[in-house]
């Protein structure tokens, strides 16, 4: 009666959108760090160029232009996944009435995710496994003497079409602790109750594929770096805490959201004076790779009633983050912070009228 034992799989799909099906951008050639350039692995290397092995146009050099071309893909199979969980519930029963814990070991495995276009990866996969080399145009072989007779010497433009190519894996524990507690059960002329909730996550693993390598993102709390990201990373803890005073018709709630520590980012990994790559002279070297946790509480109350022919009208009154909490600033998010984990608005009101007829 106090135990119950829960599993489940799952095999899960997703169609790919109007987007990665039929999106098309043509993005002209640029000067090194801009749009339209791309890394060339078959010129051979000179050291007198600062540049090489990129195959740009710039005043500096001339190269034909390297055009990218973004593209959707119609021939895109759809998404899969593999979903499998195992937990349990445990149930209070006599001065435990009312209290119930549960805990679930998740992971979710996704083979052919879709990915948007990207000239890194096409470039990677034909140079290292022949593979998509179809989709790469080379022009007549760069004229400077150290590319002689080198006929794969000048990429001039390169498709990047939409991919089942993305690999997801990620593996975490679920946790709740519900309580119900009667105030009759603390003193004898006390009414109504309290109810307490508190539901967390721990991320064990989050392995993802970005445009330049395989990444375990776990732990990133930081913005990432991608325009279009194609996921979000996990803090290794996050939890709400949720405290209710019901009597009758009215309510009133606080709500604590919990983030853990973190890192700046992991997926263009960041190194900080703690790490012993760090140096100064690199654009990847940060003076603090990480980010504090954050807890931000709101508080909410209800009171519901009866007006005419409307079976229940309500009243409610919100305040969120209460304190006007700022965010830690997260370095490539939008605005300095990372909207998913922090509060980024502050402290804000909410007052309003719901009826049901």
């Amino acid at each position: 009666k106090w135990l119950r034992a829960r599993g489940s799989t799952s095999r899960d799909v997703r169609a790919a959108g109007f987007r990665e099906l039929y999106y098309s951008q043509r993005v002209p050639a640029g000067p090194l760090f801009t749009f339209g350039n791309v890394m060339n692995p078959w010129r051979t290397p000179d050291a007198d160029d600062p540049n090489d092995p990129f195959d740009v146009v710039n005043i500096f050099q001339q190269n034909e232009p390297s055009e990218v071309v973004l593209a959707g893909n119609p021939d895109l199979a759809p998404e899969s996944a593999e979903t499998d969980t195992i937990g349990m519930v445990l149930t209070g029963s006599g001065a435990l009435q009312g209290l119930s814990f549960s805990a679930d070991y998740y992971e979710i495995s996704l083979e052919e995710g879709i990915v948007g276009g990207n000239s890194f990866n096409i470039i990677d996969e034909c140079f290292n496994a022949d593979v998509n080399c179809d989709l790469i145009t080379f022009g007549d072989p760069d004229p400077d003497p150290s590319q002689a007779g080198n006929a794969l010497s000048n990429i001039v433009s390169i498709r990047a079409p939409y991919l089942n190519a993305l690999p997801y894996k990620a593996t975490g524990v679920d946790l709740s602790l519900d309580y119900n507690l009667p105030l009759s059960k603390l003193f004898e002329s006390g009414t109504g109750s309290l109810f307490f909730r508190l539901i967390g996550t721990r991320a064990l693993e989050m392995r993802v594929r970005t445009a330049t390598r395989d990444a375990e993102i776990a732990g990133q709390t930081g913005g990432d770096s991608g325009f279009f990201s194609d996921f979000t990373p996990a803090p290794d803890w996050a939890a709400n805490l949720v405290v209710s005073y019901l009597n009758g018709p009215f309510t009133l709630t606080t709500q604590g959201r919990f983030t853990s520590k973190g890192v700046l980012d992991k997926q263009t990994p960041k190194t900080g004076p703690d790490d012993a790559s760090f140096d100064p002279t690199l654009a990847a070297s940060v003076t603090d790779n990480t980010l504090p946790s954050f807890l931000v509480w709101n508080l909410s109350s209800s009171y519901d009633f009866k007006i005419g022919s409307a079976d229940n009208t309500q009243v409610f009154a919100t305040i969120n983050n209460i304190f006007d909490k700022d965010p830690p600033f997260a370095s490539g998010a939008v605005g300095g912070a990372n909207p998913i984990f922090f509060d980024t608005a502050g402290r804000t009101y909410r007052l309003g009228v719901r009826v049901r007829l």
